[in-house]
């Protein structure tokens, strides 16, 4: 069994910078802190994207800074507040595809993690170009051939999720993608991916999905349709995924709370 946490929507912005009332850089900082704390044993860190909120070269000067603290080594896509330019910049030595595009693929206790790059510059929703679904098929046709399961990470949600804001800048053209996931359903156990700022969690072509909140600021489901997108002051989180070859569990993790935690013997006493 490997153990996986996935962080997302990081919106690391300029210093002292406040979205949404809360300050991206110090809430990445206590996340770290929590996941040295209680998860230093995990075998990856996933980012699904929005690494940066402007796509600014210092942003991610500092953001690489931060996670050189982490013992695990660190997978990651970028999103639509992503500039990918600056992110290979600064992250020089991270994996890029044949086109430059983010995308890799890494082996952790027994899974194939595919990681693909659904930015479109200067826009919110997200797509995959032919260059990309073309490099996206044939990893997972030779994940297929060696027998591997596969975790798929993609920052846009791949679809509907039943809110009109963020429905409006999810994955564009989705069609071929779900017939990918279709055929490939037997290979690919379980997709991650951010964008929504809410714990998400269904199937997609008859694949599983997850998605965790945000490290900074959280979304809240607002089922009017009213088109806008609606946040609330909720607890951030973090994901934890527990594979093993039976399946994924994953668990929802708020590392901002502190406390009291009641634990109970599980011996069955009547009295």
């Amino acid at each position: 069994m490997a153990k996986i946490v996935q962080i997302s929507d990081l919106h690391i912005a300029r210093q002292g910078e406040l979205l949404i009332g809360h300050d991206p850089r110090a809430a990445l900082d206590r996340c770290i802190k929590h996941i040295l704390d209680h998860h230093s044993d995990a075998d990856r860190l996933i980012i699904s994207g929005d690494l940066c909120h402007r796509g600014e070269s210092e942003s991610y000067i500092w953001l690489r800074r931060q996670l050189d603290r982490l013992p695990m080594p660190v997978i990651m896509t970028i999103g639509n507040h992503d500039d990918r330019q600056a992110f290979r910049t600064v992250f020089s030595d991270y994996p890029v595809d044949d086109n430059g595009f983010i995308q890799s693929t890494d082996n952790v206790g027994g899974y194939r993690i595919i990681t693909i790059d659904t930015n479109i510059p200067g826009a919110h929703p997200g797509e995959l170009c032919p260059q990309r679904f073309a490099w996206l098929e044939a990893a997972i046709g030779q994940a297929t051939r060696d027998d591997v399961p596969v975790i798929l990470v993609m920052h846009h949600h791949p679809l509907p999720i039943g809110l009109t804001g963020f429905d409006r800048i999810g994955l564009q053209n989705p069609e071929p993608f779900h017939a990918l996931l279709a055929a490939n359903r037997t290979t690919i156990r379980q997709i991650v991916f951010g964008h929504c700022h809410m714990t998400l969690s269904g199937n997609v072509a008859g694949v599983a999905f997850c998605a965790p909140r945000s490290v900074n600021h959280q979304s809240w489901p607002d089922f009017s349709n009213s088109g806008q997108l609606t946040f609330a002051n909720l607890q951030p989180g973090y994901n934890v995924l527990l594979t093993g070859l039976d399946g994924v569990v994953v668990h929802t993790v708020e590392f901002d709370f502190d406390g009291p935690v009641t634990r109970v013997d599980t011996t069955f006493d009547q009295s």
